[in-house]
């Protein structure tokens, strides 16, 4: 049992983890805590373990397409003929040389597939840039693709840099803050269309009906006001900035060409109802964006289709969705009973548990004061107030049995 291992499990069963979360979704749904008439969508980028030096345009990857696929018959050639002094290596060696080659020509095959889909979306962009010097400017870049991972891109990130990355896209249930979506895309833009489809998956994971969808201005578009606005949803979504500095503050001010969805949807966000409830959007997303912090920080993921398993792995753990599990779900769980600490010296210090309690809880103190963290399954809960006891913490987090 090894990493390797565990990385290829997650990534070769994508389907049942998937099917693992819609199920503890849907254990909420039926318990009625989890209510999807009102979510909240926000997207975050996650590095992938492709490199920067990895990209390469058409023309180069269909050269060491040719070389890859001389190699792998020169190596068959080679290591099958009893003649050759490669022959003298274990059959294990020999195979493990052939994996690899072989390995190395689907990658490059599976990066020249992701060219036509890559020159549409250049295409698509050059025309709603225009004829003008930004437009030209895209027509004239070559795509580019990775060698090591065909389905990554290179995205902006957090800190202002560029890097090989996926887009990860969350669905969050505002009145419980359980995960109720999850999508990992290559679209570097949140404004190509991503809010549909996950409502979509919403709807068709919990069997409700998405009719509030909030949504930052990164994924204003008019064609997804159109299109919700005949389904019966309501977008919650901020207008972006006037270009003149004169204008700004008039964004939501109606316009004799504005359509029934748009000024519906100026109507709305003008309200002081609609700032309310554009609000809980920061408090939901957010919030969930930092309890999965930990996925930018761990290992890269492989791609934004295999991406998909770790990332469902991290969601179907409890404690990513403690938050709706506070609401108070029957079935708390009678966890193990772990001593107290004890203090040393009066400094604040704590001693960890003996070694049979510490599955599935632990604790342990940080030298800046008595801050403890709970760990339970794959998620660490900080626990900050001072007075506050493990029972305690236990008894307001609310564990559920699953």
């Amino acid at each position: 049992m090894n990493h390797r291992l565990l990385s290829d499990f997650r990534t070769d069963h994508g389907e049942a983890l998937d099917q693992l979360l819609t199920q503890v979704v849907a254990s909420l749904v039926d318990r009625d805590v989890v209510k999807v008439s009102r979510v909240s969508q926000d997207g975050v980028r996650v590095r992938v373990g492709a490199g920067a030096s990895s990209f390469r345009r058409e023309a180069r990857l269909e050269k060491l397409l040719e070389e890859a696929k001389r190699h792998v018959e020169e190596l068959h050639r080679r290591l099958d003929s009893p003649a050759s002094p490669a022959a003298a290596i274990t059959a294990r060696q020999a195979a493990a040389r052939k994996r690899a080659a072989r390995e190395k020509q689907e990658r490059l095959q599976q990066a020249i597939a992701q060219l036509p889909e890559l020159k549409r979306r250049q295409e698509e962009a050059a025309r709603r840039a225009g004829q003008g010097e930004r437009g030209k400017k895209i027509r004239e870049k070559e795509p580019r693709v990775s060698t090591t991972d065909a389905e990554a891109r290179v995205m902006k990130m957090p800190n202002g840099g560029y890097n090989p990355a996926v887009n990860v896209q969350l669905a969050t249930d505002t009145a419980s803050g359980a995960i109720v979506g999850v999508e990992v895309s290559n679209q570097g833009s949140d404004s190509a269309g991503l809010s549909a489809p996950m409502r979509e998956q919403v709807e068709k994971r919990t069997g409700g009906k998405v009719e509030e969808h909030l949504l930052d201005g990164g994924y204003l578009r008019s064609e997804d006001l159109e299109e919700a606005h005949p389904q019966g949803v309501a977008l919650f979504v901020p207008p972006k900035p006037a270009r003149h500095p004169q204008r700004r503050g008039q964004e939501l001010e109606p316009k004799a060409g504005d359509s029934a969805a748009v000024e519906a949807w100026k109507q709305r966000m003008k309200s002081e109802e609609g700032k309310q409830i554009y609000k809980q959007r920061a408090a939901t997303s957010e919030t969930v964006k930092r309890g999965l912090a930990h996925l930018s920080r761990a290992e890269p993921h492989p791609g934004a289709r295999a991406g998909q398993s770790p990332l469902r792995r991290a969601l179907v753990c409890p404690g990513i969705q403690r938050d709706a599990l506070r609401q108070g779900v029957a079935g708390v769980a009678n966890a193990q009973s772990v001593p107290e600490t004890a203090r040393r010296g009066g400094q604040g210090q704590k001693t960890g548990p003996p070694a049979e309690a510490r599955n599935p809880w632990s604790f342990h103190g940080h030298r800046s004061g008595p801050q403890k963290q709970i760990t339970w399954g794959c998620n660490v809960i900080e626990v900050r107030k001072k007075s506050q006891t493990l029972s305690e913490a236990r008894s307001r987090i609310g564990l559920i049995e699953w």
